[in-house]
């Protein structure tokens, strides 16, 4: 009897009406049906077979064994290596849209079973002693203006971690290495900054991945950094303590130079290098410690104390914020060249080095010779430029915005500010203590021929260390004096203290754009390696220059003799800070670049606005902009860098029969020639 079958899976489609009957199948025919499956998986799980391998390929030998007897040792060992096949091929599916960097840290995770493994690993990943030391000397290069690091002991240390002048460094390191790494890491991605100009596109995409592959090796260095240092922060060794916090102290360098970043943002990322120092004592003087450290390490120790110090005060000042750190006994570091301040230095030599300190504070206008007859040579060069003299003038300043800091009204506080005379007192001594190479008379000759800052025979970094302190020194005073210039001008003698706070502020204004007119200058023709220094924190310093002379220029107007002058130093800002601009957002517009572009159209605003102008530009700005107007119906400005609102610079009435003006009692000659002076401006000569 011949039973009804199923349609073949091969059948045409008009078998589908057929009513669907289970037939129970034989033995035989679920075999069958079993092998031809199995045949079929195979055929696809196997490679496609070329013309070649058909001609080498063996042949196997079928074997007539039943389903039911089990699997074989061959016919288990043949599914496994079927299955380890299939899950390697769905691994190359997931990682296949990955980048390689991803594909690295994946491989990080599967290989982190415990800290040993990952410790190795992590070595293993550091770059070649080549790559290393090449990204290293630049970011030297851009420590110019910061002088986080000591280059030679760093350098010492860095050729420390390789054995026998291997290209890879010593795989039996210790993790007492991981605060030093950490710091490595990220001063090479600082160093990479400098790689990004006038690089092809194949070579910018392997430094990108360089970059981030240095990135996260900082963080998994610092993590074993942390763990280290927490639980002996009392460490024998003071490198781990000090290298620790330096890495964290690279953080804010890397946030200065990226144009990604912001001032408010660089104050978060102080926090945590407070925490730090405050954790590891570096707010007590090294002599003052239970554990003894060589005179080596008590100056680093110093060093980096102050430059905390003076980070922490300059930036709540720009962001008119109270200080955090406390009063410190920390004595002030010697000043001494790097080179000469070596690991085995005695007390004795840093004692003998203190005249250094009072040579180079003088006032002299020349540095063609920095070694004085009298002083012993420790160095085989008759001439040692001091790095530190740059820092170490920077931290009299930063001493003198801290007693102005104290006396100031902080903007929420309406309080009168005091005797303008305190101020002028405080002003006059930024200059007293600052090197003779640091004179702005000195300074805007740097484009002759014989300036001793452009001297074949001098580092390039001597310039650029001038223009900066001259910048950071005319930015304390404009701060100082910004409270005076808002007073209501009620009476005479207060429109006196407005006119004569907005006389220095102009000075201040005027010197710094001649020192960013130079820093500009060097970097661009003679400097081209430093061009990554341009970042954010110059473009807000000039932007509040420029506006300042730009406020000046619409109050007093075209008659005033020195409108010219404003003009001429408003549009100097406006060239300064599209330069800086140009550079900061040539990789994406970053908030740092997006912010110098906005200060940039402020004041272009404000120069229409001087020259009685109204470009259409400006006006199509102002409509997408709504324009912000005080309780006196004038146009409020704010920093696009700190978010403060610049304040206006207060016009005295020149309506004598004002009820608001008064005539002092004691009306002198002398009064009467500033009064007209004010009203119609400075007779021309």
């Amino acid at each position: 009897m011949i039973r009804d079958r199923l349609p073949s899976p091969t059948s045409s489609n008009d078998h589908t009406e057929r009513r669907q009957v289970r037939v129970k199948r034989s033995r035989a025919v679920l075999v069958s049906h079993v092998d031809h499956a199995s045949r079929q998986r195979q055929r696809i799980d196997a490679p496609m077979i070329t013309g070649e391998d058909k001609a080498r390929a063996v042949i196997p030998t079928s074997t007539d064994q039943s389903i039911n007897a089990g699997p074989g040792p061959t016919t288990l060992e043949s599914r496994l290596s079927r299955l380890e096949d299939r899950l390697h091929g769905v691994d190359i599916l997931l990682s296949k849209d990955q980048n390689p960097e991803n594909r690295r840290r994946s491989d990080l995770y599967k290989r982190a079973v415990d800290d040993d493994t990952e410790w190795s690993f992590l070595l293993s990943q550091l770059p070649p002693r080549s790559t290393v030391y090449r990204l290293i000397r630049q970011y030297f290069i851009l420590d110019t203006l910061n002088r986080y690091t000591h280059a030679p002991s760093y350098e010492q240390h860095l050729a420390s971690l390789y054995a026998n002048n291997s290209d890879h460094v010593n795989m039996q390191l210790s993790t007492e290495q991981a605060p030093y790494l950490a710091s490595l890491c990220l001063a090479m991605v600082i160093g990479s900054k400098a790689d990004q100009e006038g690089s092809s596109e194949e070579d910018n995409r392997n430094l990108c991945e360089l970059v981030d592959r240095l990135s996260y090796l900082h963080k998994r260095f610092s993590h074993f950094s942390a763990k280290f240092v927490s639980s002996q922060p009392q460490s024998a060794d003071p490198k781990i303590a000090y290298y620790h916090l330096h890495s964290l102290m690279l953080r804010l360098q890397e946030a200065i130079y990226d144009s990604s970043s912001s001032l408010p943002e660089t104050w978060f990322e102080m926090g945590e290098v407070f925490h730090a120092a405050l954790f590891l004592r570096f707010h007590q003087d090294p002599d003052e410690l239970s554990i003894v450290l060589s005179p080596f390490w008590k100056e680093m120790r110093r060093r980096m104390w102050y430059l905390i110090y003076c980070g922490e005060k300059i930036t709540t000042s720009k962001l008119v914020l109270p200080s955090m750190l406390p009063l410190a006994t920390v004595r002030r570091p010697v000043l001494v060249p790097d080179d000469e301040l070596r690991e085995d230095i005695t007390q004795s030599q840093l004692d003998d080095r203190t005249f250094v300190n009072e040579f180079m504070q003088s006032n002299g206008a020349t540095m063609a010779d920095l070694t004085p007859p009298n002083m012993p040579i420790f160095s085989n060069r008759k001439s040692t430029a001091t790095e530190w003299a740059f820092i170490d003038a920077k931290i009299s300043n930063t001493q003198l915005l801290c007693e102005l800091s104290r006396i100031l009204p902080q903007s929420s506080q309406n309080i009168h500010p005091p005797d303008i005379q305190v101020i002028d007192n405080i002003v006059d001594r930024f200059d007293d203590k600052r090197p003779g190479h640091f004179s702005l008379d000195l300074l805007a000759n740097a484009q002759s021929r014989d300036s001793p800052l452009t001297a074949p025979d001098r580092p390039a970094w001597i310039c650029a260390q001038a223009c900066v302190q001259n910048i950071g020194i005319a930015t304390a005073v404009l701060q100082a004096y910004q409270p005076y210039l808002s007073i209501p001008t009620s009476s005479y003698d207060v429109a006196k203290i407005v006119q004569h706070a907005l006389d220095r502020s102009l000075e201040a204004a005027h010197r710094l754009l001649v020192a960013a007119e130079v820093y500009v200058w060097h970097i661009t023709f003679r400097w081209p390696e430093g061009k990554c220094l341009f970042s954010w924190n110059l473009g807000s310093r000039l932007f509040s220059a420029g506006a300042l002379v730009a406020l000046a220029a619409i109050r007093d107007g075209k008659e005033h003799p020195s409108w010219r002058g404003w003009m001429g130093d408003l549009k100097a800002a406006e060239g300064l800070l599209r330069v800086v601009s140009d550079h900061t957002s040539k990789d994406g517009q970053g908030r740092g670049g997006s912010a110098d572009l906005k200060a940039l159209r402020i004041l272009r605003q404000l120069s229409d606005q001087a020259t009685g102008q109204t470009s259409s530009s400006a006006q199509s700005t102002d409509s997408a902009t709504p324009v912000m107007r005080n309780s006196y119906g004038q146009e409020r400005i704010f920093d696009p860098y700190t978010s403060h609102e610049m304040r206006n610079i207060s016009v005295l009435s020149n309506d004598p029969s004002s009820d608001k003006f008064e005539i002092p009692e004691t009306f002198t000659l002398e009064d009467l020639e500033a009064l007209l002076t004010q009203v119609y401006g400075k007779p021309r000569q």
